[in-house]
């Protein structure tokens, strides 16, 4: 089919357009990445990323109410290496507060909004026997802000994968439409004069594929870790 498209309009044309097709496709995907890793779902609704800095992180719920997280460490609490040791969670007109500070000996407290504190040693990690989660909601809220703060990917994260993508596009698509070049290319210092054959074009077009395949899923493997 390729060949057909090539053939009227020309092979430069034809890789230009499939190769701007793929990056687009690919930051698509992208995107689409970003928006499930800064997103967690609570209590039957679902909370996304709003915006990020060194000492408030955003969210917003289906119906635009924020909720919001405030560090509150101080120099004199961090001597644990732990960058967020103090925070508290304002949602629906309720606090949350968190404190690590002594999180080797006393483990982490969390006061809930209704004054009841809830001890433990690591908040953001919890397994039971049917894995559903029986700890207060609102401790399994600290926990998902605790993930989100931890692992929300920045803009910077994406820009290897971005260039790895576009590296294997542009290698993939020549040997897909230029797999008699690619082979000269390949042997020019060991033959002279020769030809592909037939097993030669297939396989490299057959591995530009495989290439293509690579380049679109990569990102997704990549932060699915």
């Amino acid at each position: 089919m390729i060949e057909k498209i090539c053939e009227k309009y020309g092979e430069a044309k034809v890789y230009w357009a499939l190769v701007c097709f793929l990056i687009i496709f690919n930051i698509i995907i992208l995107i689409m990445v970003n928006n499930s890793r800064c997103s967690f779902t609570y209590d039957g609704e679902k909370f996304k990323l709003v915006s990020k800095n060194e000492n408030v992180m955003v969210m917003e719920d289906s119906h635009k109410n924020k909720l919001v997280m405030t560090d509150t460490t101080l120099p004199s609490d961090n001597y644990y290496g732990i960058d967020i040791v103090r925070f508290n969670v304002t949602y629906d007109g309720k606090t949350i507060n968190y404190d690590g500070s002594d999180m080797v000996n006393k483990g982490s407290i969390i006061t809930m909004s209704n004054g009841e504190e809830y001890v433990s040693e690591f908040p953001y990690v919890y397994a039971s026997i049917d894995d559903r989660d029986y700890r207060p909601l609102e401790v399994q809220l600290i926990s998902k802000v605790i993930q989100m703060n931890n692992d929300a990917p920045k803009f910077s994260n994406y820009i290897l994968p971005f260039i790895v993508t576009c590296i294997l596009v542009f290698m993939g698509l020549g040997l897909i439409i230029y797999p008699e070049a690619i082979w000269e290319f390949q042997n020019m210092c060991n033959v002279v004069g020769g030809e592909p054959t037939d097993w030669a074009i297939f396989s490299n077009k057959f591995g530009g594929w495989i290439i293509i395949i690579i380049a679109e899923i990569y990102p997704i493997f990549i932060f699915s870790k």
